[in-house]
């Protein structure tokens, strides 16, 4: 399966967003295996943690993590 980085980035941010507060990465993932029912593909989009990841998004999506 192809992953692009626009899609999962627009996934994430809905997931995080419908947060009131804010989410581990623990929390992230867990939410995005269930709704997409597989793990996030940090590898396979080029970063080495989930974390890089995160923080690769906007400052609005990296800001509502913990």
């Amino acid at each position: 399966m192809e992953v692009n980085y626009e899609t999962e980035k627009k996934v994430i941010e809905s997931l995080i967003f419908s947060y009131k507060k804010p989410i581990s990465i623990y929390q992230i993932n867990k939410e995005y295996e269930q709704h997409c029912g597989r793990p996030i593909p940090y590898l396979q989009l080029g970063f080495t943690s989930i974390e890089n990841f995160i923080l690769s998004l906007d400052e609005s999506i990296s800001s509502r993590y913990s």
